[in-house]
């Protein structure tokens, strides 16, 4: 049996031999329930509709089609209706499992993020930590899916239609949202919100003052914008990309929060500007050099109004020659 036998399959051109033998054995489980076009047709359907979640192989397109012949749900099409059936529960779904639903509390969400698909496409990405009174797990959200968090907020409560778990990309598993799933919050009026929620994790958004960060933490911050960096570039390992560090300052102190390559265009995004006020929520801490300093990944950046307790934005204008290598200058 050789590439020829699936002729019409959209296979990835330089798909592995190790890759190409696991659609043989996908093809040989399911043969006696579907025809080989059948088959192929699946596959092609479940690429198509994946084809901006760059993260997914041909593996993970064989498995679509071939669970639920072998003991797994799945559903084809899902619907245009809210449907959550019998909610899963995190910690009893596997890699795998496909079609589920899910009720679940938001413990963080990410600024959605930019990428290109091997076919050269751009498409969109976030993801969401959720958790129940089994576990915790990560929620990718991809290009169709980034509309729900217009409507999503940390600590809310939350009902998934339509997941699919999978290996996660940093090992274990995570649960991954089709083009159509659907995502809302829900309240206490809701016939689906959990009887059982006393004990599901309780979310705190914690903000500490930036004299309070110590590293390798993941820490949450309001603060005001006083330095907005043009985006410069690099080079590491022969890969081009950018960076720039914008500065926030609160009553305590001030830190540098990175934004690396794609993300850089947040400032455009979010029309960042100095004097701005911005909440940073879930973001990670590292030290250099005895510096602390906050990188932006999993979490995300918002600007906020209110009456807070920082100092105002003073623009620090000098004349070039009198710059040199000195820190708030504008």
């Amino acid at each position: 049996m050789d590439k020829e036998f699936f002729n019409g399959m959209n296979l990835a051109e330089d798909i592995s031999e190790e890759d190409f033998q696991y659609i043989k054995d996908g093809w040989e489980k399911v043969q006696d329930a579907l025809s080989k076009d059948e088959f192929i047709d699946k596959f092609n359907k479940f690429k198509e509709e994946y084809k901006d979640a760059s993260f997914f192989s041909d593996k993970d397109f064989i498995d679509m089609v071939v669970n639920p012949f072998t003991g797994e749900e799945t559903k084809d099409e899902p619907a245009d209706t809210f449907d959550v059936g019998t909610p899963k529960t995190i910690a009893e779904v596997e890699p795998g499992r496909q079609g589920f639903s899910v009720i679940a509390r938001v413990m963080s969400i990410s600024n959605p993020k930019l990428f290109t698909s091997r076919k050269g496409e751009d498409g969109k990405l976030a993801n969401m930590q959720i958790a129940d009174n089994t576990g915790e797990v990560r929620l990718v959200l991809w290009t169709e899916n980034i509309k729900h968090l217009k409507h999503i907020s940390e600590g809310d409560i939350v009902e998934i239609s339509d997941v699919d778990c999978k290996d996660g990309f940093r090992g274990g598993k995570e649960f991954s949202l089709r083009p159509r799933s659907l995502l809302r919050a829900i309240d206490e009026t809701s016939e689906n919100y959990p009887e059982n929620i006393a004990e599901f994790p309780v979310y705190e958004e914690n903000i500490i003052s930036i004299a309070d960060i110590v590293p390798d933490e993941k820490v949450s911050i309001i603060g005001r914008l006083i330095r907005v960096p043009t985006p410069h570039s690099y080079e590491s390992n022969g890969k081009k990309g950018k960076v720039t560090s914008l500065e926030i300052q609160d009553k305590t102190g001030k830190i540098a929060y990175t934004l690396w390559n794609k993300d850089v265009k947040l400032i455009d995004s979010l029309d960042l500007k100095e004097g701005d006020i911005v909440k940073i929520l879930n973001e990670q801490s590292r030290e250099r050099n005895g510096e602390i300093s906050l990188s932006h990944w999993d979490g995300r950046i918002l600007k906020v109004e209110g009456d807070y307790d920082i100092p105002e934005y003073e623009e620090n204008i000098i004349k070039i020659g009198n710059a040199q290598e000195i820190s708030d200058v504008t």
